[in-house]
């Protein structure tokens, strides 16, 4: 099957999926979670699957059999393995493009650093890279990547697309609630959940390229100064979760952050509105925040940072 859907995502609206990786699967990792399955085929090697056009009359015939009600908001790839093995993938994006649909993809990011993998992810519109850990011992744990490749040079090359890229960039990794976080009832206790929350915000700082002793070099801290959650349902023992992380607003030293803990079945589980001040640990007074950290928040906002914007997703691992 290449496309299929629409369905609903969260993220994106009405969905139309394409699948440009023929089956068996064919990735660059074996991701212990992985909801396809095991890996058949691992390579980092690209190769040709379906050509463009075929893919292209596929989805353009499944859009004409569909009510005009139904008509999806993107055109995404969620391949049978990881889609940027697919050489074709940029012609591909570029002949969909022209139904005017736009294009998401939702890649493992262990490609980026061939040139031109980067050439033709930035052709989407929308790209979700994986990112799943911050060390080299826990990437292998739990990505199991390929023999070739290594650590240092993935998250380098992350960085690297996330400064050329002009779409909508997002990142994703996955946690479980662990048996030391819950209460006799099996429930996450209310207490652990801002743990959670604090650690999806240093990992989008350490997306955006200054993670959190960066910023202890240059004399700062976030301390928080106001936190608000809404407990909607019990996050449960083993149950894989995945944390939403936007930023509401930025203006002088206050940064207001928004987050959503959800599970598997796109249940919503908690919502948090968090502020947190930027302040100099040396003297203990707020501050502006330094060049490199305003320039990230302004780059995620891609407006004035006074303005109130959702505009980034980043789903965490502890």
């Amino acid at each position: 099957m290449i496309s299929f859907g629409p369905i609903s995502s969260r993220r994106l609206g009405k969905s139309l999926g394409i699948n440009n990786i023929i089956s068996p699967k064919a990735c660059s990792f074996e991701c212990i979670y992985c909801q396809i399955g095991r890996t058949f085929k691992k390579t980092t090697l690209r190769e040709q699957f379906y050509k463009p056009e075929f893919i292209f009359n596929n989805v353009r015939a499944h859009l004409l059999s569909i009510s005009t009600s139904d008509k999806p908001d993107y055109l995404t790839f969620v391949s049978n393995g990881e889609p940027t093995i697919d050489k074709n993938l940029g012609e591909s994006i570029h002949l969909l493009k022209s139904i005017g649909i736009p294009v998401a993809i939702i890649t493992n990011s262990s490609l980026l650093s061939d040139k031109s993998v980067r050439d033709d992810l930035a052709l989407a519109d929308w790209v979700s890279l994986k990112v799943d850990a911050a060390s080299k011992s826990i990437w292998q744990k739990i990505n199991r990547p390929d023999d070739d490749l290594n650590f240092e040079k993935h998250i380098e090359s992350i960085f690297r697309f996330r400064d050329s890229f002009s779409g909508d960039l997002r990142t994703e990794s996955y946690f479980r609630v662990s048996y030391s976080d819950t209460d006799q009832m099996g429930f996450m206790h209310h207490s652990n959940y801002l743990k959670y929350y604090e650690t999806a915000c240093w990992e989008l700082f350490r997306v955006l390229g200054i993670p959190y002793s960066e910023l202890e070099k240059e004399d700062i801290i976030l301390p928080v100064v106001n936190a608000s959650l809404k407990f909607l349902m019990p996050a449960l023992y083993d149950q894989k979760m995945e944390i939403t992380t936007g930023v509401r607003s930025f203006k002088g030293p206050r940064i207001v952050f928004e987050y959503q803990m959800i599970n598997e079945k796109q249940e919503i589980l908690n919502e948090a509105q968090i502020t947190v001040g930027c302040v100099k640990k040396s003297t203990g007074k707020a501050c502006f925040p330094p060049v490199s950290m305003s320039n990230a928040l302004n780059e995620i906002l891609k407006t004035d940072p006074s303005c109130d914007q959702e505009t980034f997703l980043i789903q965490v691992i502890p």
